[in-house]
């Protein structure tokens, strides 16, 4: 499962770079519309799309809240720290209601 998620991020890393390269090929040389084009293109922190958790990623969640760090359990699951702390929050995970979805 890591590695799909390894494989499906270098791809869309691989498909941004080929745009760039795009771009920068039809700009002019040395021009502000080259870099205006690449600004342009290159997506921001804030577009990237959410994926949505699996009930495997959430039963791990779970199960591991009271024993292990955010840190730990993010990158076991290959999402950010703020993502784990926000479902955990969401959820409000404690021993008692964590089979809750």
């Amino acid at each position: 499962m890591d590695t799909e998620k390894a494989v499906v991020a270098i791809t869309q890393a691989i498909e941004a770079l080929n745009n760039l390269l795009a771009v920068m090929q039809e700009a002019p040389p040395n021009s502000k519309d080259r870099l205006n084009a690449l600004v342009e293109t290159t997506p921001s922190p804030a577009t990237r799309t959410m994926v949505r958790w699996t009930k495997e990623e959430h039963d791990y969640l779970c199960n591991m809240w009271d024993r292990v760090s955010p840190d730990r359990i993010a990158k076991r699951l290959g999402r950010t720290v703020n993502a784990v702390n926000v479902r955990a929050c969401n959820h409000r995970l404690t021993q008692r209601n964590c089979n809750r979805r």
